[in-house]
């Protein structure tokens, strides 16, 4: 066995409870007592919120006994052994005991070597340890590499209570390990995945498992109260990890989410820092929030600036701003990757101005592009070209125009509506509405949602970035009220229009 599996004993008289936890070298015979119990309600109450694997429980108990016990465990957490001690020679209770799964009926006075006896035959005829670890594996590859929605949550958290996870009120942060040189053989990278995630359980740091590349992944969980701390309790694992292996291994962190089903954005962004080759200068651990705000304060912080001169039709304005991008993508040595990423996030507003060509032929087009002293001067054409298409309009035209332009700019901000969008553009919000509805045969907030649902199915269908993460980054912080707004406009799920128009 990996571990030695937890007992729980559960009686109501304490010399018994006692006595109990001396009468057999637990230890020698591959077991731990983890602690007791004084009644069936406590005993429930522990094995919901620590790792039980055998329960050892008295019959007959105050507040709840030991079969309502058994029936709730097996009900609840059918992974935990039960096995009922009793001093009644009572075979309804045996009966009643056989209903519930439970593997050993044991008579008192409890004789040591019949104990011995017992829990071996279960350990020898019973997987539950490996299955219950095969359990929570499954559920943290879900809840780390798989499409979560906020609905799940619930469903998530009831399954890792039961099989003693700690997520509740709680942040996450994912962490990949690595090897700079030669990969060990699977078997060392299991065993230091092995010693790694029983510290990090001891001390209830989180969880870990390999994903689909053989890759030891950590998913990190901190108290919310100890938020200041994480960094502290980043460096005491990664000493544990430093014990554990001699090889030189590279550590990428992701971001702290606060959220299940961000935890996948977390894991996609330490993939991200391996394949952009983010280690340098000999470091050998990257976080991505240090990446995150340097990045805010560089070059794509910027690229509102680019559409603002875009849409205003300031040609001079856009040569200037494309040519400092350039130089500022060098300086910063962002890859080609990345540039690309700006491109998708320019000519994405500005699809369906590309003269015949669809938008996939325009980004094909861009990523063919050998070095981003080439990519550069390609975006600046698009941009130009439409820039210079612009029409001047007047009156009730210039209105329309002057909203839809800010709204294709902000479409991503938060408080985006008629009367912020009045406001900023120097217009009567009620007189603005009216034109617009006048002109469009549709309101001003119909327009945002139309465009923001537009975005996301785009991403819908050609990624396969949480729906969450989707749906926030359109503009939307409450989740439920996207869930509405989307069926409404396309009559189906988020979920549904992905799996019918296939990422």
């Amino acid at each position: 066995m990996d571990r030695k599996l937890q007992v729980l004993i559960v009686d109501d008289e304490e010399n018994i409870r006692e006595g109990l936890k001396y009468l057999i070298d637990w230890e020698a015979n591959g077991y731990s007592v983890m602690g007791t119990a004084k009644d069936g309600e406590e005993a429930y109450y522990i094995c919901r919120k620590k790792q039980v694997d055998i329960v050892l429980t008295d019959i007959r108990m105050p507040v709840m006994d030991g079969l309502m016990l058994s029936k709730k465990l097996y009900e609840e957490m059918c992974d935990i052994v039960v096995i009922i001690m009793s001093a009644y020679k009572d075979f309804s209770y045996a009966q009643e005991a056989i209903r519930y799964h439970v593997q050993s009926y044991i008579l008192k006075p409890i004789n040591g070597q019949k104990l011995c006896e017992e829990l071996q035959q279960i350990l020898e005829k019973s997987s539950f340890s490996e299955k219950r670890k095969s359990r929570r594996e499954d559920l943290l590859k879900k809840i780390m590499f798989s499409q979560i929605i906020p609905e799940e949550s619930a469903d998530i958290f009831n399954r890792a209570e039961e099989l003693g996870m700690e997520l509740k009120n709680a942040m996450f942060q994912c962490m990949q390990i690595r090897w700079r040189e030669k990969e060990p053989e699977m078997s060392r990278q299991e065993e230091l995945l092995k010693n790694i995630c029983i510290y990090m359980e001891k001390e209830r740091q989180g969880y870990g498992c390999l994903d689909v590349r053989g890759n030891m992944v950590l998913l990190l969980v901190w108290p919310m109260e100890s938020e200041q701390d994480s960094f502290h309790r980043l460096h005491l694992i990664k000493e544990e990890m430093n014990r554990n292996t001699s090889q030189n291994i590279l550590v990428a962190v992701g971001q702290c989410v606060k959220n299940v089903w961000e935890i996948c954005k977390s894991y996609r962004q330490t993939n991200n820092m391996y394949f952009l080759n983010l280690f340098q200068n000999g470091e050998n651990t990257i976080f991505c929030e240090g990446l995150i705000a340097h990045r805010k304060k560089g070059v794509v912080a910027e690229i509102e600036k680019l559409f603002s001169f875009i849409y205003a039709g300031q040609l001079h304005e856009i040569e200037i701003f494309m040519d400092e991008l350039g130089k500022k993508a060098i300086n910063e040595h962002m890859s080609k990757v990345e540039m690309y990423g700006i491109g998708q996030q320019i000519f994405g507003r500005l699809e369906g101005s590309f003269d015949g060509s669809s938008y996939g032929e325009v980004m094909e087009e861009l990523m063919n592009l050998q070095t981003i002293s080439d990519m550069i001067p390609y975006i600046k054409r698009g941009c130009l070209k439409f820039a210079a298409g612009r029409k001047e309009l007047s009156g009730t035209q210039q209105l329309i125009k002057n909203v839809e332009d800010f709204i294709e700019v902000h479409i991503s901000d938060f408080q985006l509506n008629t009367k912020y969008i009045a406001q900023e553009l120097g217009y009567n919000s009620a007189y603005m509405g009216r034109v617009f509805l006048n002109e469009k045969e549709i309101s001003v907030k119909e327009f945002i949602n139309n465009k923001r649902i537009g975005l996301i199915c785009r991403r819908l269908t050609s990624s396969n970035e949480p729906i969450a993460e989707l749906a926030y980054e359109a503009g939307y912080q409450d989740i439920s009220t996207f869930y509405e707004i989307f069926k409404k406009i396309k009559k189906t799920t988020p979920r549904e229009y992905r799996e019918i128009n296939g990422a």
